[in-house]
């Protein structure tokens, strides 16, 4: 479930905006452009990321201890690495 939803449904959003911010690097000028700068909030974005996160679950879950038998790679894992993020 998508942060929005949960707000949404605890009523914590009643009457109150909800817009979002995008940036492609962690520095004071990109930050406040996104800020600057909101876009609405696409729920078709929300869904893609949704599901590359349920791929990434399913597929490092099964593979990596594959890739540990296998290849020998002890402690490897098959699923992308992403930094956690709202989409």
């Amino acid at each position: 479930m998508h942060l929005y939803e949960i707000l949404k449904d605890a009523g914590a959003l009643d009457g109150k905006a909800v817009h979002r911010s995008v940036f492609y690097e962690i520095t004071k000028n990109a930050v406040q452009e996104a800020i600057d700068q909101p876009r609405e909030i696409a729920d078709e974005l929300v869904k893609a990321y949704l599901a590359r996160r349920a791929l990434d679950f399913l597929v490092g879950f099964n593979l990596s201890p594959l890739l540990w038998k296998k290849a020998g790679l002890s402690g490897a894992s098959a699923a992308a690495s992403r930094a956690p993020r709202c989409a």
